[in-house]
């Protein structure tokens, strides 16, 4: 689809170090909000985690809408890895929500 629009392919792109570290303090936080069984502060990691993949979901449209030159396959790279570990964050939070 990237390619049709006129998008370089984006290859294999090095992760960004601060989405990175974001996420292993979330990760942390749920481990923590886990381990205390504080399932409000679950429910809060999870709400946050879906609005920001609605970001990132809302960003992808907004790119594929309107491509910037040069720059579109490092944008389209950049934005599919924040997508990949949020959904992966959601997943996690809600299953944690979804244990007895």
């Amino acid at each position: 689809m990237a390619a049709r629009l006129g998008i370089p392919d984006v290859g294999e792109v090095a992760h960004d170090l601060d989405l990175l570290e974001r996420t292993m303090e979330q990760r942390e936080a749920l481990s923590a909000a886990v381990f205390a069984g504080d399932r409000a502060r679950i429910t809060d990691l999870a709400r946050s985690a879906r609005e920001s993949e609605a970001a990132i979901l809302l960003d992808l449209c907004n790119l594929f809408a309107a491509p910037e030159p040069g720059s579109a396959g490092v944008r389209l790279a950049h934005l599919l890895s924040r997508l990949r570990f949020t959904q992966r964050f959601v997943e996690s939070a809600e299953a944690e929500l979804e244990a007895p």
